[in-house]
């Protein structure tokens, strides 16, 4: 029982091996002592050593190490064959003496090892023994000793290899293509059958995937091949290797050999067999990821196609190819199965062919959008996942980015003015292309609120940071479509954002109305009315940030539509200052409940410009628009006393006014200015307006009521005098002196000098009551105001050589009425 349950102990795997490894050493030495001796004894030493690669106990990595130290030796051995070759040694006797090794494994490396110099040597065709050397190798079926055998045989014979597309004895291209090729075949069956040997299923495909490099090699060789032309690849190559990645119906095989495919064969070849690779594509086991796959391929040619447009052509067969493969597949193994990343990774992927070897072919794009955006329908659902809503984003802003920044990998590098370099560097599309787009905006409504916003804040950043003229109101829809997040309320948006963020993104997003330009004003107005019904749907919050600058920026181009209207033979436009003047009225109505204060610059501003535009009766609703939102508006104080001033300012730049109109706005203005609540502010708000009764609009329309005037300034002489406090009232007599002597010097006749005496008296009086604190400032004003009176009286008129008898006699005019001023 004892000698069963020792025969029952697993030994350990790296006890295995180091005896083996000592027994290759100690054969290995006594090889060494004959082929010292020139002794052929070396070659049953040789079969001794090879023996020990006839061991099943090992694993893949342990019988590589086995396999690595024996291949030392070997090399010996082989120069020992060739160095005999020289001595006189026949190739044919040696070839045959190795055959009669005991075990096939023994035998096969050592012929191979002779078979080597024998082609090397030149005794005999190459292809013939590749020929005998690649059947032979048949007789060794146990799958790793098999495998690494032939990987031997490979190893052997990379540099014999026939490789002239020229008749000759050694052989041809043919030969050798035939000679892999068959043993690729053979080492792909012996590797599918090692999933079908002992241990656990995930142990088994560990082994092998420590395997396929072996297998791999075959194609590898292949591809180092210079007579393997694109017509050779395509016709005999390429079919034969699908035929066994297909018909091996192995999930393993498949994902690794179609992998490998792509990497060691050139780009021309992939463009020229492109229909065959994806058919044979779609026919892989349901097990392989043939995402990974496509995306390496698409990769691959990405970056050929990116430096080397002119070999791609025009691209149309390219793109249709495989997004008609890419639909086909999904079909098969179904969108649901498949799951939302790897439908979205596949399509960003050939997303990235578009954008860097078809940059310009905007269709591309949107047959990309659509397609990705169809598959993620199926699915139903929002993308929540954080890799997939990184891939996404990419997705969308990836027309924007330059090649060397997009992608992961390291791109390759040319000098500054290499157009490949630059090629690099250059997005794709500029900000006007990605705005061409149709379906791109579509994608995202599968990002939930705060991605959608993030994407919206990279497209305003971007075009902002480029700025380029926004001259098409379709792109203008487009490019709202695609910030949506930024310009209005979304359903999914949280409750509560933070004030100043969103402060902040309204200003990025009002300054996008400055990028509105258009040589016809026609379309210009149809760019402002588009972003206008944007922003009309952003909500009160943000109104306060975006109307503005667009209001702003419709005056300009009424400005504009003015100036041409001027020119001689101008042409007719659709949109005229009348529309215009409409237009400009309905931003400040929409201000008006929630920004009074907003709405009412607006209008003082409109009423500016239509005054400069000859809209007389526009610029009076607008002024009559300011009024109303003054008086339902305006409550507080202070700021009624701001912008009273603001509107007494706006109506004395007019020039345009009829009489009437302009009579009616002025009396309101006054009738305003009475009735705020401070008297300080009604005084001096009463003095502003006294200037809208002596206005000097045009040489030809002036204004002037000189009693209208007058009336004025005794009313702010009455609610001055009606203050009580001497700091409040003194000042505000002092400022009406000023007054008086302003139309005084004007020549205004109502103005007399007994009024201004009387007044001066009365303020001399009142300014020695001051405390210091107070009077200081208001005695200077008022010594510097007696000064003004007393220097007019003491100055001669000058007369200058450009003076004129008519400028001379206004000049002693105002002398003399100065001296009739008595202080």
């Amino acid at each position: 029982m004892a000698d069963k349950a020792s025969q029952n102990v697993q030994p350990d795997p790296d006890e295995y091996l180091n005896n083996h490894k000592q027994t290759v050493d100690e054969k290995a030495t006594q090889m060494f002592q004959a082929m010292d001796s020139h002794d052929m004894e070396a070659i049953k030493y040789g079969a001794l050593m090879l023996a020990e690669l006839r061991t099943s106990l090992l694993s893949p990595q342990q019988y590589y190490a086995l396999y690595m130290l024996t291949f030392e030796q070997l090399r010996q051995l082989e120069s020992f064959f060739h160095e005999s070759f020289k001595r006189g040694k026949k190739m044919n006797e040696m070839y045959e003496l190795v055959q009669q090794a005991g075990f096939i494994v023994p035998r096969l490396y050592l012929m191979i090892t002779v078979g080597s110099v024998y082609m090397r040597t030149q005794q005999a065709p190459s292809k013939f023994i590749l020929k005998d050397l690649v059947e032979m190798c048949k007789g060794v079926q146990h799958p790793m000793r098999g495998l690494f055998l032939r990987y031997y045989l490979l190893q052997m014979c990379k540099d014999k290899l026939p490789d002239t597309s020229e008749e000759c004895e050694e052989g041809t291209v043919h030969d050798s293509l035939e000679f892999i090729l068959q043993n690729f075949t053979e080492m792909n069956r012996l590797w599918v059958r090692m999933q079908h040997q002992g241990h656990v299923s995930v142990l088994r495909e560990k082994e092998r995937m420590d395997l396929r490099v072996l297998v791999g090699e075959n194609l590898n060789r292949i591809s180092h091949l210079e007579h393997v032309t694109e017509d050779i690849y395509k016709e005999t190559v390429l079919p034969q290797i699908l035929e066994q990645v297909v018909s091996c119906n192995d999930r393993i095989a498949q994902q690794y050999l179609m992998e490998i495919i792509i990497q060691v064969f050139p780009d021309e070849f992939h463009l020229a067999t492109l229909q065959t690779y994806l058919e044979a594509l779609e026919s892989l086991e349901p097990g392989v990821d043939v995402v990974s796959i496509i995306i390496a391929f698409l990769d691959r040619l990405a970056r050929f196609g990116a430096t080397n447009r002119d070999a791609i052509g025009d691209g149309v067969r390219l793109f249709e190819k495989f997004s008609e493969s890419i639909e086909r597949i999904l079909e098969r193994r179904g969108v649901g199965v498949m799951g939302v990343k790897q439908v979205i990774v596949i399509y960003e992927a050939l997303l990235g062919l578009v954008a860097r070897t078809f940059p310009d072919r905007l269709e591309f794009y949107d047959d990309v959008y659509r397609k990705t955006v169809l598959a993620l329908e199926r699915l139903s659902t929002v993308v929540d996942d954080t890799p997939c809503v990184k891939i996404l984003k990419r997705m969308l802003l990836l027309p924007l980015e330059p090649p060397s920044k997009s992608d992961g990998a390291a791109a390759p590098r040319y000098s500054s003015n290499d157009p490949r370099q630059q090629a690099l560097l250059t997005p794709p599309l500029d900000m006007q292309g990605l705005l061409s787009l149709e379906a791109n905006a579509s994608l995202l409504r599968f990002l939930h609120y705060t991605h959608r916003k993030a994407v919206a804040l990279s497209v305003v950043h971007n075009i902002l940071d480029h700025p380029t003229p926004l001259s098409d109101p379709d792109k203008v829809d487009r490019l709202f479509e695609l910030i949506r997040p930024l310009a209005k309320d979304e359903p999914d948006m949280p409750s509560q954002e933070d004030q100043d963020e969103f402060e902040e993104q309204q200003n990025l997003v009002a300054r996008l109305v400055h990028l509105l330009q258009h040589e016809d004003t026609d379309v210009q107005f149809r760019l402002l009315f588009n972003i206008r019904r944007h922003f009309g749907q952003g909500g009160t919050r943000r109104i306060k940030h975006t109307l503005v600058p667009l209001f702003f920026k419709s005056l300009h181009l009424t400005q504009r539509i003015y100036t041409q209207s001027q020119e001689e033979d101008a042409p007719a436009r659709q949109i005229d200052l009348r529309k215009m003047m409409q237009f400009l009225t309905e931003i400040p109505a929409v201000l008006k409940p929630h920004y009074p204060e907003i709405a009412l610059r607006m209008s003082l501003q409109a009423a500016a410009v239509a005054d400069r535009c000859m809209q007389s009766e526009s610029a009076y609703d607008f002024m009559t628009q300011a009024f109303v939102i003054y008086e339902e508006e305006i409550s507080d104080s202070r700021l009624q006393f701001c912008y009273m001033q603001q509107i007494i300012g706006t109506l004395q730049s007019t020039l345009n006014f009829n009489e009437d109109s302009y009579d009616t706005l002025i009396k309101k203005a006054t009738q305003c200015s009475s009735k705020l609540l401070k008297k300080p502010d009604q005084c001096r708000a009463i003095c502003l307006c006294s200037h809208l009764f002596w206005a000097d609009r045009t040489p030809e329309n002036t204004y002037r009521d000189g009693h209208r005037v007058l009336e004025c300034l005794k009313k702010t002489a009455e609610i001055a005098d009606r203050c009580v406090s001497p700091a409040v009232h003194t000042p505000l007599f002092v400022e009406i002196l000023n007054e008086y002597l302003y139309y005084f010097n004007k020549g205004n006749e109502e103005i007399s000098a007994p009024s201004i005496t009387s007044l001066a008296q009365i303020i001399a009086s009142r300014v020695t009551s001051l405390d210091d604190e107070t009077g200081t400032p208001v005695q200077a004003y008022h010594t510097n105001t007696i000064e003004h009176i007393l220097w007019h009286q003491r100055v001669t008129p000058e007369r200058t050589d450009s003076t004129t008898d008519e400028e001379m006699a206004l000049k002693q005019a105002v002398r003399d009425r100065y001296n009739e001023i008595q202080m």
